[in-house]
């Protein structure tokens, strides 16, 4: 079976304190992430703090699959349903379902729209912003460090970005290594939703590489 559904137990209380899926070794992954203090893709502070915790108190981490298939969509039913069972307040998971990039960007954007900054604080900024001269020696300086450095990406990367963008303002498709087609609306969600280097799916959406860990846009 491809996928599975696993839990993560505490051997003092033998109690499920993670419940998560994946393929191959994923299960262990939390734990050499949290000796190693790494965080990663729906992983949170919580998780890590906890693995440690019971580590310091003379305790191991041990290890449970519960389910296993072939098909991805069973497998994230029954990760959802063992969830509830046990209770999303007993467990590190962050959610029940982790929402969708879309609505992690509408939930951004709301924020953004509510942030009222006061007029105090607009007068602090402009002034910081004016006033402040150079002189025509540091403009120099300023003007040779910059000399003969390379653009960030070339006219036909350029043009490859602007052709990956979507009318309402995201991205096309990725394509995940299991052949299921993700929307994509910030770059930086979804690597970090999915584990992904944003630079390297920059370069994915510039042309500079065909896929990055079995990732790769969609065509």
């Amino acid at each position: 079976m491809k996928y599975y559904v696993y839990e993560l137990i505490n051997s003092l209380d033998n109690k499920p304190f993670y419940i998560g899926k994946g393929t191959k070794n994923r299960m262990y992954v939390h734990e050499y992430r949290a000796k190693k203090d790494k965080l990663c893709v729906n992983e949170t502070r919580k998780l890590r703090n906890k693995i440690r915790s019971i580590w310091k108190k003379g305790g191991k981490i041990c290890y449970n699959q519960i389910f296993f298939s072939d098909n991805n969509d069973e497998v994230f039913k029954k990760e959802i349903e063992r969830i509830k069972e046990v209770g999303l307040d007993n467990l590190c998971n962050i959610f029940i379902s982790p929402p969708s990039p879309e609505e992690v960007y509408k939930l951004r954007s709301k924020r953004m729209m509510g942030h009222i900054t006061s007029e105090i604080t607009k007068q602090k900024i402009s002034q910081s912003l004016t006033g402040h001269s150079v002189s025509e020696e540091t403009k120099q300086k300023i003007s040779n460090t910059k000399k003969g450095k390379k653009r960030p990406c070339s006219d036909l990367q350029r043009k490859r970005i602007i052709e990956a963008r979507t009318p309402d303002g995201g991205w096309k498709d990725l394509m995940s290594p299991y052949g299921e087609k993700v929307s994509v609306y910030s770059i930086s969600d979804i690597c970090r939703k999915y584990g992904l280097n944003p630079s390297a799916i920059t370069e994915l959406y510039q042309g500079k590489h065909s896929h990055h860990h079995g990732w790769k846009v969609a065509s």
